[in-house]
């Protein structure tokens, strides 16, 4: 199969799509839990609800790799690094955060029922160390995954400052280790995934995807070296097919542990890896969504439970029923996102660049 070199914004542009499309999956997921309840709900939403996470989680990997492994090779560059995903991440998680602290705050006012969070989880979640302590003491809802992400950023540029070949196979071997041992011996099968919440979030759990990211990087041209498009398109088609029949029922906790573990997060690797080999470009609009959408997919991801408060206390007034607030909530989130990408992350962005080039 032949693969033209791409360059590296070019192959990060691709993986856009996906982390859009995750995004938007996560929310929709969101909204239709609380309107409806899971138990209602389509089978392969409530798959994607858990494994779009995850499947941000294997981007992480692919686009971190692709655009910095041959950037990191000293102390400084790690600072460098670290300064630039400070800044990417920060502000609007503390924005997200401030935003839920204030409506607490009101709670009252709003109508919404009382809640207190302790001055230390504040703490640890403005100083974005809580997925080093404990990340289900987010304060924005999903916000776990964020701080799971913020270990693995500090992980990442030390299996490329360790300039041995073996550093990057025993780490992922390692992930892989701990992701059988939770999925086959931590988790409990009788109970459900939200009595065991704080089991799922934590980042070791997680570490097996943002590796098999990296993994995908950096190893995939063996596989494009023996691949046809035919083939990579086959293999996609196929991860998606079992993933959306794969025969999981009960609580989620079936599928975050046991074999719905290892058959659904295999099935996200291969989606993933086929996608990054193929490369899609998508033109028009269809393309222009999904560049919008893969570009504001942290907004989105942040803002969709704060932004439904607005419709669900406003049609609580007048009488209508929450289910419809949400569908209001889908087109003012996607407007929220957008204001806040341009105005706030793309910005921080750039100082984050800034500062980081004055290290250089």
């Amino acid at each position: 199969m032949d693969h033209p070199a791409l360059p590296e914004k070019k192959r990060v542009e691709s993986l856009d799509y996906l982390r859009g499309l995750m995004a938007l999956s996560v929310m929709l997921y969101h909204y239709t839990q609380w309107s409806y309840g899971l138990i209602g709900m389509n089978p392969v939403l409530k798959y994607l609800g858990i494994y779009a996470v995850g499947t941000f989680f294997i981007l992480s990997g692919v686009s971190l790799t692709i655009t910095y492994e041959k950037r990191i090779n000293t102390l400084r560059d790690t600072v460098r690094f670290l300064v630039k995903r400070f800044f990417r991440i920060a502000p609007l998680f503390w924005l997200v955060s401030t935003i839920i602290l204030l409506t607490l705050a009101f709670a009252d006012v709003l109508g919404l029922p009382p809640s207190e969070i302790p001055l230390k989880r504040i703490i640890y979640n403005y100083s974005l160390l809580f997925g080093f302590i404990k990340a289900s003491m987010s304060i924005p809802v999903g916000g776990w995954s964020i701080g799971d992400e913020m270990v693995f950023y500090f992980i990442f540029p030390f299996l490329f400052l360790l300039k041995q070949r073996f550093v990057l196979p025993a780490v992922t071997l390692a992930s892989i280790g701990c992701a059988i041992y939770f999925a086959f011996f931590r988790f409990n099968p009788d109970l459900s995934l939200g009595a065991q919440w704080q089991i799922y979030v934590h980042p070791l759990n997680h570490l097996f995807l943002f590796m098999a990211g990296i993994a995908i990087a950096k190893y995939s041209h063996y596989l494009e070296a023996i691949l046809q498009i035919r083939h990579c398109t086959v293999l996609a088609l196929l991860a998606c097919l079992i993933f959306a029949f794969a025969p999981f029922h009960g609580d989620q906790i079936n599928v975050v542990s046991g074999y719905g573990r290892v058959i659904l997060s295999t099935c996200c690797i291969v989606f993933v890896t086929m996608i990054f080999i193929l490369n899609p470009t998508i033109k028009a609009l269809p393309g222009r969504i999904l560049q919008f959408l893969g570009e504001s997919c942290y907004s989105i991801y942040l803002l969709h439970p704060v932004v439904a408060l607005l419709p669900i206390i406003l049609f609580k007034q007048i009488g209508i029923e929450e289910k419809y607030a949400y569908l209001v909530a889908i087109f003012l989130t996607l407007f929220t996102s957008w204001l806040t990408f341009r105005f706030i992350e793309k910005p921080m962005i750039n100082l984050g660049s800034r500062l980081s080039a004055k290290l250089k």
